[in-house]
């Protein structure tokens, strides 16, 4: 099991990520209340950006995120890493 560090309406959360689950679903089996409204990737209200650690995009072809390499979509998103930091942008 991995470590998610998320930075949500300025408030610092760590919870726990299983293989293959996205960001997103993890922060909702949390409780965190991360934003989102669609799940799917269109409404973009999940997007975060990675502060450290290496996510990969399902939807990108596998494309992989690393630190200071640009925002992703948590409902889109698995970890390439055993911990990450991220912070949401629409929170």
């Amino acid at each position: 099991m991995a470590l998610i560090k998320a930075r949500i309406r300025g408030i610092a959360k760590e919870f726990s990520c299983d293989a293959g689950q996205t960001l997103l679903d993890a922060a909702i089996a949390a409780g965190v209340n991360p934003p989102f409204s669609c799940s799917a990737g269109a409404c973009q209200m999940c997007k975060a950006s990675v502060d450290s650690g290496e996510v990969s995009c399902i939807e990108e072809g596998s494309q992989t995120h690393q630190a200071g390499g640009g925002n992703v979509l948590t409902c889109q998103s698995i970890m390439k890493s055993d911990e990450i930091s991220i912070s949401f942008l629409n929170s």
